[in-house]
C-alpha cells in the first residue's frame, strides 16, 4: 500500500463552514473520489474509528476520500438544533462539489452509514454518483428515533449518573 496525507480543512458553505478531512493518496488512481456520510449522534462517535480507518485504507489504495461534519455537528459551524435532514443533504451537495473540484472528477462515490446512508441515498438521485455504498440505512424513522433516544439516555446515565436532557 502507498502512503497518503490527511488534511483538516473547512469547506465553504453559504455563510457557514463545514469541517472536513481530506485523505489524499500519494499515487492517485483514476477513480471517483469518496465522500463519507457519517451516522447521527452516538452512532457517529461509536463508528468514528472505523470510518477513519476505512478512509485511510482507501487512500492507501489510490482513492481520494473526504470525511466531513454536517452543519451543527462535530466541528462544523452552526447550532445542532438548527440542523436537519434538509441541511444534511445540502451539506453533502457542498462536500461532493468541493471534492469534485479538488480532484477534477466528474463523479463521486458515496459511503453512508446508518442515517448517513439514508442521506446518501436521497442525495444520489440528484448528484453525479459513480458508486453508492449504503451501510445499515435507516428504513423506519420512528423506530430509529426511539433507538437513538434510548442510546442517548444510556450514555447520559453512564457519563453523568443521571438523565440531564430527555426528549
Amino acid at each position: 500500500m502507498s502512503a497518503s496525507t490527511e488534511t483538516p480543512l473547512f469547506l465553504p458553505a453559504s455563510d457557514e463552514s463545514l469541517f472536513g478531512v481530506v485523505h489524499v493518496p500519494e499515487q492517485p488512481a483514476a477513480v471517483a473520489p469518496w465522500v463519507f456520510c457519517h451516522p447521527f449522534g452516538e452512532e457517529k462517535l461509536w463508528s468514528h474509528r472505523a470510518m477513519v480507518s476505512f478512509a485511510r485504507r482507501l487512500a492507501a489504495r489510490g482513492h481520494h476520500v473526504l470525511r466531513f461534519d454536517y452543519y451543527g455537528n462535530g466541528d462544523s459551524s452552526g447550532k445542532f438544533e438548527e440542523s436537519s435532514l434538509t441541511t444534511a443533504q445540502r451539506d453533502l451537495e457542498t462536500a461532493t462539489a468541493w471534492i469534485r473540484d479538488f480532484t477534477g472528477s466528474a463523479t463521486v462515490s458515496l459511503l453512508g452509514l446508518r442515517l448517513g446512508a439514508t442521506i446518501a441515498a436521497a442525495a444520489a438521485e440528484s448528484l453525479p454518483v459513480d458508486r453508492l455504498v449504503l451501510w445499515g440505512p435507516i428504513l423506519d424513522g420512528g423506530r430509529y428515533a426511539q433507538e437513538m433516544l434510548r442510546a442517548n439516555l444510556a450514555t447520559q446515565m453512564a457519563v453523568h449518573k443521571e438523565i440531564r436532557q430527555d426528549r
